[in-house]
């Protein structure tokens, strides 16, 4: 199961910026063959699970955001949707932090 998550990170670290999460998507529609499976299922509860932990932490201190976006995150594997949304939210993020450095540099 080790193997299989540092396979998925390393997948997804070798896609490009704003594709990355579609990439991801549709290689799991790939592999599951069309469908809804119990994985299927058992993921996208997972990540519903994980989104609304995240939501009741955004309040207190803490990584309530980041939270969120690991349940978006899973969430993506089943839902292009999503998985549009965290490629655009990814190319604008990185768009935001180059021009932070650019400026603390100038």
């Amino acid at each position: 199961m080790l193997e299989k998550a540092k396979e998925n990170w390393r997948c997804l670290k070798e896609s490009e910026p704003g594709y990355r999460f579609k990439d991801r998507y549709h290689q799991r529609q790939q592999s599951r063959g069309g469908g809804v499976s119990l994985r299927a299922v058992f993921i996208m509860s997972l990540g519903t699970l994980v989104l609304l932990v995240g939501i009741i932490a955004v309040p207190g201190p803490g990584p309530g955001w980041l939270i969120i976006l690991l349940g978006l995150g899973i969430f993506a594997n089943e839902s292009k949707l999503i998985a549009r949304f965290l490629d655009w939210v990814e190319v604008r993020l990185r768009r935001a932090a180059r021009r932070a450095l650019a400026s603390r540099n100038h």
